[in-house]
């Protein structure tokens, strides 16, 4: 087989040089160049642990007309969400153009960026619309003509090879793939959440994120940490805003939360803020949020002081310690914060009454 590698990193898909054996998914009835219509069927392999692992399907469809181009024949492979991978061709079976000349190396590449674009203008040509009949390109090997190439599709095809890129954009980018995330939700299970949690694709992380319902995510919360702190920024961020506010509410959700914090970037931290700022909080969770003070911006600890305010039937010594430390702080508008956090909770916690006198007392003198 000569393979065509494509950009999914799937290494797992590498390990089959033949075509691999599976059960029939599911089948798909597509009309190919000469008007019959071909059925497709989509195979689904599963790996040693019989888990589903990818899908792919067997093609041999004619790809042009009036006989300048033989019976295409391809092997095609996607992922179980339906992204493509890539396709092999059998060794003795190259792709040609116009006049049967082979694919260059330069054409595969361009092929490749043509099928990994998924808005491409030939999903929206039919076959016919990509040639020119106004203009004729003759064989030098058949008695046959053909048009030339529409001038408005000439940079999202290969050249002299309109209709088997035409054909292979269609069914890496058409039926199949379409139908591919239904037939795997079909088949969803606990060892399939669990599968794309732990997998190193991220398409599947936030397909899993998307599935998890309130006490799925309570139930596989180390397996999301593990996501939160392994996988891509954006994916991370992606759960914590799948978080569920009822798991927001509970203490291990909120501690989940706060140890996030420390380690994320300043647009993660804000997420986790808006989290956690529109539920209760608990004394530890507050303890929590007061030990990392010194890792704020001016603006997050104004929300982190606003939240102490809301929750402050819940404040303890220990919690207040770090906001009373505030007071001395070097920067003017974080000893201001602190003020205006500690004065309305005075009457209530009288321990602060004297860091509040000393901090006028010591302002006065300077």
């Amino acid at each position: 087989m000569k393979y065509v590698l494509f950009f999914l990193p799937l290494i797992a898909l590498l390990n089959h040089p033949e075509i691999p054996s599976g059960e029939k998914a599911f089948a798909v009835h597509i009309e190919d160049a000469v008007g019959d219509s071909v059925q497709i069927d989509v195979q689904l392999t599963y790996n040693e642990r019989q888990q589903p692992e990818y899908y792919f399907c067997h093609v041999e469809t004619p790809v042009c007309k009036e006989g300048l181009c033989h019976i295409l024949v391809v092997d095609l492979y996607w992922d179980l969400l339906g992204n493509f991978h890539k396709y092999e061709l059998p060794k003795n079976r190259p792709l040609t153009k116009f006049d049967h000349e082979e694919f260059t190396e330069a054409d595969y590449e361009k092929l490749d960026n043509i099928l990994a674009d998924k808005r491409s203008l030939l999903g929206e040509y039919a076959l016919e619309d990509l040639v020119d009949e106004s203009t004729e390109m003759v064989s030098q090997e058949v008695d046959a003509v053909t048009g030339a190439t529409m001038k408005a599709v000439e940079n999202t095809v290969v050249s002299g090879a309109v209709y088997s890129t035409h054909a292979l954009w269609h069914l890496v980018n058409g039926k199949i793939p379409q139908r591919i995330p239904t037939h795997t939700d079909s088949l969803w299970s606990d060892n399939m959440l669990r599968q794309f949690l732990a997998s190193d694709h991220y398409p599947y992380h936030y397909h899993a994120l998307d599935l998890l319902s309130t006490e799925k995510f309570a139930q596989h919360l180390p397996a999301i940490v593990r996501l939160m702190n392994e996988s891509s920024v954006f994916v991370s961020r992606y759960a914590i805003k799948k978080f569920p506010e009822a798991l927001s509410q509970d203490s291990v959700g909120q501690a989940t939360l706060i140890q996030q914090f420390s380690s994320s970037d300043f647009r993660t931290q804000e997420i986790i803020l808006n989290k956690l700022k529109i539920v209760p909080l608990h004394k530890s969770s507050l303890a929590q949020l007061m030990g990392q003070l010194d890792q704020l911006s001016e603006q997050q600890l104004e929300q982190v002081l606003a939240m102490l305010l809301a929750n402050s039937d819940n404040l303890t010594d220990a919690t207040l310690s770090p906001v009373v430390s505030l007071l001395d702080h070097a920067n003017p508008a974080y000893a201001k914060l602190a003020l205006q956090t500690l004065q309305p909770l005075a009457q209530q916690y009288q321990q602060l009454n004297s860091a509040l006198q000393n901090y006028e007392t010591t302002t006065s003198n300077r």
